[in-house]
C-alpha cells in the first residue's frame, strides 16, 4: 500500500513531496465540496504520517487569480489567511511567496529545504 511505503521511505530518510496534504480537507473545504464535522477525520489523521516540513506556496491575490481564473479575490484573500494562520506555531511550515518568478520561487524553496536539513 502507499501508505506502507511512506512509512518506509520516511525511515530510511527519504525526501517524499506531496503537494496535498490531508489537513487541506479542514482548512479548504470549498474546494473538496466536503462538509462535516471533521470527527472521523480528525481521528483517521492521528495515524497518517506527520510532514516534517510543510510549504504553502503563496501570492498576493491578484496574482494567483490570473494564474488560476476559477477563484476570486475574495477566496483568494480568505485561503491566504487560512494557510498563514495554518502554519503559526509550526516549527518547520513555511509560506514562500511566489508572486516572482519561477526560478525565484524554486531558490526560495530550496533555500527553506537546506536550512531545514541543517537544524535537523
Amino acid at each position: 500500500s502507499s501508505l506502507r511505503k511512506i512509512f518506509l521511505y520516511r525511515m530510511k530518510g527519504h525526501l517524499i513531496i506531496f503537494d496535498r496534504y490531508f489537513d487541506d480537507i479542514f482548512l479548504d473545504e470549498d474546494r473538496y465540496r466536503y462538509t462535516s464535522s471533521f470527527l472521523v477525520e480528525k481521528m483517521l489523521s492521528i495515524f497518517l504520517p506527520k510532514p516534517n516540513m510543510i510549504l504553502i506556496l503563496n501570492a498576493n491575490p491578484r496574482v494567483i487569480a490570473a494564474r488560476k481564473p476559477e477563484l476570486n479575490h475574495s477566496q483568494l484573500t480568505k485561503l491566504n489567511k487560512i494557510y498563514k494562520k495554518y502554519c503559526q506555531g509550526k516549527k518547520h511550515a513555511y509560506i514562500v511567496n511566489v508572486s516572482g518568478s519561477i526560478k525565484s520561487s524554486l531558490q526560495i524553496i530550496e533555500d527553506k529545504y537546506i536550512d531545514f536539513i541543517y537544524d535537523e
